[in-house]
């Protein structure tokens, strides 16, 4: 499987809301940790990587990417995990719809609607997904790479790991290299941003505006929107940000409202991360004498949304 791939519709059972995938940069940001690495290329190894970019990751588009979405709103101010007066919900729900974003997939965004939508121009929006985030993946490179469980060959693909994006030791990553693609859903808790207790981040995406990402106990706009207080207890992820340009929804002089658009982009969605053996003192590859490729994570999503 090579990087490019082909960006497929997702669909929506209401007819006044149209949901695709798309290749362009835009706006929401599903991670906290967002730097803009490079694509993987068929030929790229750690020295590589560090000699054109000082980094050790880089980007990789996945078959698909799963979200548990609760809530989905516009807002004509900055929202809050404990402030959303001046939202106007696309969805809300105690229950979870699932939605499917990447190549050669199509999801539902069930229950989505604008009829809560006023003639208003929306400048911000905000979604709460589940903690708990799945990607499918694997990667062809043009010779065999190693993976930190001891795998090796020139397709690298996710495991099926239980949390297996978390770099706790060189067995349990995310990430297998071998002769075959062997990908599965390999799930993501993010139990914390960055470093143990650290449950809110912002950072600057590549629309030059910000992201904020806040890990709450419970849904926006009810009692239990909390921020987590430990790393077990944050089962959401409240997202906001405002709009590279705002959207208006006012109604036409026949009181039609005008559609609204939203769409997904899932290209470089999930990066590569290669390691030398070690890291910070943590030995995250099985063979310390030669590099190995040590994890898959999500890395972006973003979103744009419009109306006509």
């Amino acid at each position: 499987m090579t990087p490019l791939k082909s960006m497929p519709s997702i669909i929506t059972k209401n007819p006044s809301i149209n949901l695709a995938c798309f290749v362009a940069t835009s706006f929401l940001s599903l991670a906290a940790n967002t730097a803009y690495a490079e694509s993987c290329q068929a030929t790229t190894t750690l020295a590589s990587l560090v000699a054109d970019t000082g980094d050790n990751t880089c980007t990789v588009t996945p078959d698909y990417v799963k979200l548990e979405v609760y809530q989905f709103a516009l807002c004509t101010e900055m929202p809050s995990n404990d402030d959303i007066t001046k939202c106007d919900f696309i969805l809300n729900s105690p229950a979870a719809t699932t939605l499917t974003l990447g190549t050669d997939s199509t999801g539902v965004l069930s229950g989505a609607s604008q009829a809560a939508l006023k003639g208003s121009d929306y400048t911000h929006a905000f979604m709460v997904i589940g903690s708990k985030i799945f990607l499918k993946d694997s990667f062809q490179f043009s010779s065999d790479r190693k993976s930190s469980d001891g795998g090796e060959g020139a397709i690298c693909f996710t495991n099926g790991n239980s949390n297996g994006f978390l770099t706790d030791s060189a067995t349990d990553n995310g990430i297998t290299c071998g002769d075959s693609d062997g990908s599965k859903d390999t799930e993501a808790s993010y139990r914390y941003f960055g470093t143990s207790g650290t449950y809110s981040a912002d950072v600057t995406n590549s629309q030059n505006t910000t992201n904020y990402y806040t890990l709450v106990q419970g849904l926006a706009g009810t009692s239990a929107s909390v921020v987590a207080t430990t790393d077990v207890n944050g089962s959401y992820i409240f997202m906001a940000q405002q709009m590279a340009s705002s959207v208006n929804m006012a109604s036409d002089s026949a009181g039609t409202l005008p559609t609204l658009n939203l769409a997904f982009k899932v290209t470089d969605a999930a990066k590569l991360t290669f390691y030398d053996g070690s890291n910070d003192g943590v030995n995250f590859c099985t063979d310390t004498e030669q590099p190995c490729v040590g994890n898959i994570e999500v890395n972006t999503i973003d979103l744009q949304i419009s109306a006509k």
